[in-house]
């Protein structure tokens, strides 16, 4: 379902305090990975770790980083796999298609390519370990254990929220939704939650080589009870479980909104930018500025025949002249 064409919100940047506490995360897992060893199975770790993480939703530095870099080229990498809990492992194409799905896709993004895996439409996964596209890497999007899930319906509720003011529940229940097979119910436990809740000690205990902890950016309490409810292994949303998504977003900070449950709707105040995708949003913020512009030149044409009529009703003009724009 394409977006409702109506401008996007400012977005909150890194260097104000909405949002903060994730910056502050993508620092710290940085500066992890500046420290760990060129080892696959190490850079690996801390990828999945920063995937868990509530607090986490940039990810486009550690995509970037030169660590990645050399993992995405090693030759032993694609034989080693990743565990994002006791029940589900990622092998490296996959965990690095995961990553750039959390970058800047959304729950669409991942239901198109959950099918195009279906159909046996893979791409090369050499494409992926040499590419940073989302589109490369969608054949390759495993099926996520609903910690990730439930992560992943939030961040695509930022993406809805900085185009559209009013975010309908039933509508974006309906974007919220995935087939019953995009899910890893495997014996879900508490492993998976857990992970999340713990990365922060994980990370913390690297203070003696001067890192620094997570406890700025750990808010896991906010949405710790609300990922272990039956909403986080729900295929299905309802509108009153897209609420309650709505309401995960806000109590993280990464959105401001009121909520009116009369009309289930959400009134969007603010909302965290999340990773650029070059292309995409690039061209999204050319035709917005195009259009700003277009509606600027038709106001200041407006108001000079205006003002000119006004003059010309006076008599002859005044020493200034007419009102001449300027932009």
């Amino acid at each position: 379902m394409p977006l409702p064409p109506c401008p996007p919100l400012p977005c909150s940047t890194s260097a104000s305090a909405f949002g903060s506490s994730s910056d502050f995360c993508v620092e710290i897992f940085c500066r992890r990975l500046d420290e760990v060893d060129d080892e696959p199975r190490a850079v690996g770790a801390i990828l999945v770790e920063a995937l868990l993480h509530p607090s986490l939703c940039f990810f486009a530095e550690l995509l970037n980083h030169p660590k990645v870099a050399l993992l995405r080229q090693a030759s032993d990498a694609p034989s080693v796999s990743f565990a994002l809990s006791s029940a589900v492992s990622l092998t490296l194409t996959e965990l690095l298609a995961t990553l750039q799905l959390f970058s800047t896709g959304t729950v669409e993004d991942y239901r198109e390519g959950r099918h195009r895996r279906r159909q046996g439409l893979r791409s090369d996964a050499s494409s992926v370990g040499e590419s940073s596209s989302l589109e490369d890497g969608a054949s390759h999007f495993p099926a996520l254990p609903p910690v990730l899930l439930r992560k992943l319906r939030m961040l695509t509720t930022l993406t809805l929220a900085s185009y559209c003011r009013e975010l309908s529940f039933v509508t974006l229940s309906a974007l919220l939704s995935v087939n019953d097979d995009d899910l890893a119910l495997s014996g879900v436990d508490s492993a998976e939650v857990g992970a999340a809740n713990e990365v922060g000690v994980v990370a913390g205990g690297r203070t003696s080589s001067g890192v620094g902890t997570l406890e700025k950016c750990d808010q896991a309490v906010a949405v710790s009870a609300d990922a272990q409810s039956s909403l986080a292994a729900t295929v299905r949303v309802s509108p009153e479980e897209a609420e309650t998504v709505v309401r995960s977003c806000i109590a993280m900070g990464w959105m401001k909104a009121r909520i009116n449950r009369e009309k289930q709707v959400a009134f969007v105040e603010d909302v965290l930018g999340r990773d650029v995708n070059d292309k995409e949003d690039l061209e999204i913020m050319e035709e917005v500025l195009s259009n700003f512009a277009r509606r600027v030149h038709r106001a200041i044409y407006v108001l000079n025949k205006s003002v000119d009529r006004f003059l010309q009703s006076e008599g002859p003009p005044s020493a200034a002249g007419s009102c001449e724009a300027t932009l």
